[in-house]
């Protein structure tokens, strides 16, 4: 995971039941509203990394995640000028109460940055808590600025028993070499299931879970990312996949033209490793679960194998 997406999955991870986390957000009754949510302030436009939304309760944290140590003076300003209402109505929240929203700004950064971002808010007159990530455990620190549902939250320190999940492997900045590793397992599993065609949009809610929850730019950003990558796999590969580009009303689109095994006379596992093989030489890190799908293929034909082997022994159909 990329080191920027840190503060990013660590949001993620507090509103995540079941997360390597305390999911103190979860637990609390938040839910992701959405994320890149753009609202418009009497300063200009803010894009929020995070929205949490408490729908009973009409409580909103806008959460900014910072992977560097610097502030923008004219984003704190504008996240300073931000209203409850205008994040409800940017983020189709849906409050089931008829409350009037509040509405909280956090920032989100790694410890060794912690401490230049709250005094770059300072300068920015905007003094809003900071959520440092500590290598095992996240303390609320500059909170005076914080309401007291979020500083009740963090009253004490979050242990982290391990890194942040990675809920988000890569987004709408992440150059090409990071995100083609992802959709190449997303086409490997349409080619498991002998689909014969997938939509860029399609692969690109396969290879990034959250994509609904990003907003209408980012999304697109995304789509055209994962186009590309598409495309430079149906490049190396033109036996296996064909990049089709949109077209008049038709999206763009890649079609599967033979899955590797019907490729590959030497059957389904050979093919698939095959396959495996030549994507690593391409990109050397390995896709996250991506080798789970190739021991259940080999694990498939060997259970295929010995079936055939209890038949003969019993006098079944060869």
């Amino acid at each position: 995971m990329e080191e920027r997406l840190i503060p990013l999955n660590a949001v993620l991870d507090l509103a995540t039941p079941n997360g390597t986390s305390r999911a103190v957000f979860a637990g609390a009754g938040y839910e992701v509203a959405g994320l890149e949510v753009p609202c418009v302030t009497r300063v200009g436009t803010v894009v929020i990394d995070v929205v949490l939304a408490h729908p009973t309760t009409g409580h909103l944290i806008a959460c900014e995640a910072k992977s560097g140590a610097n502030v923008e003076e004219d984003q704190a300003r504008r996240y300073r000028a931000l209203e409850a209402r205008t994040v409800v109505s940017g983020a189709f929240v849906t409050l089931r109460e008829r409350v009037e929203p509040t509405l909280d700004v956090l920032y989100i950064a790694l410890a060794a940055s912690a401490d230049r971002i709250a005094l770059g808010l300072n300068q920015a007159g905007a003094s809003f808590a900071v959520l440092a990530i500590h290598p095992d455990k996240l303390v609320l620190e500059s909170s005076i600025c914080a309401s007291i549902k979020v500083k009740n939250l963090f009253s004490t320190p979050i242990p982290l028993v391990a890194p942040p999940s990675r809920h988000i492997p890569f987004d709408h900045d992440s150059s090409l070499d990071e995100i083609q590793p992802y959709v190449a397992a997303a086409l490997v599993a349409n080619l498991a299931r002998r689909v014969p065609m997938v939509s860029t949009r399609a692969l690109a809610e396969q290879a990034a879970p959250h994509y609904p929850l990003y907003g209408t730019k980012a999304q697109r950003r995304v789509r055209r990312l994962v186009g590309e990558a598409s495309e430079r796999i149906a490049s190396a590969d033109p036996d296996t996949f064909e990049y089709h580009p949109a077209a008049g009303n038709h999206d763009s689109f890649v079609k599967l033209l033979r899955t590797p095994e019907d490729n590959d006379p030497r059957g389904r596992t050979q093919a698939y490793q095959k396959l495996g093989r030549a994507r690593q030489r391409r990109r050397a890190p390995q896709v996250p679960g991506q080798l789970s799908l190739l021991d259940e293929l080999e694990e498939a034909d060997k259970v295929g194998r010995n079936a055939i082997g209890d038949d003969d022994e019993t006098g079944g159909t060869p």
